[in-house]
C-alpha cells in the first residue's frame, strides 16, 4: 500500500509539473502576443499621424486656384487614402491573427492537466 501511495503521488507531481509547464509556456506566448499586439497598434497608430502630418502640410502649402492644382491635390489625398487602407487592413489581418492564437490559448488553460 505505501509502494502504491508513493506512485499516485509521484504519478500527481509529474501531473502537476507538465501541467505547470505547460502553462507557463502558454504565459509566454500571451505575453509574445501582447508585446506583439501592442507594437503593432504603435506603429500603425505612428504610420497614421505621419500620413495626417502629410495631408495637413499639403493642404496648408497648396492653393487650388487652378484645376490643374485641384488635380494634383486630389491624386495626393487618394494616395494618401490607399495608405490609410492599407494600415487599416494590416492592423484588421494581425488583429484577426491575434484572436485566433489569443483563443487556442484560452483552450490551454481551460484543459485539465495532462497525464
Amino acid at each position: 500500500m505505501a509502494g502504491e501511495s508513493g506512485e499516485a503521488l509521484q504519478s500527481a507531481g509529474s501531473a502537476l509539473f507538465a501541467r505547470a509547464a505547460e502553462l507557463a509556456e502558454a504565459d509566454r506566448v500571451l505575453a509574445d502576443v501582447v508585446d506583439s499586439a501592442y507594437r503593432s497598434a504603435t506603429e500603425s497608430i505612428s504610420r497614421i499621424e505621419a500620413i495626417r502630418a502629410e495631408i495637413e502640410t499639403a493642404v496648408s502649402d497648396r492653393f487650388v486656384d487652378h484645376s490643374a492644382a485641384g488635380r494634383e491635390l486630389s491624386r495626393f489625398l487618394i494616395g494618401r487614402q490607399r495608405e490609410i487602407a492599407a494600415v487599416v487592413a494590416d492592423a484588421q489581418a494581425l488583429a484577426h491573427a491575434k484572436t485566433v492564437v489569443l483563443q487556442q490559448l484560452m483552450q490551454s488553460y481551460q484543459s485539465p492537466a495532462t497525464g
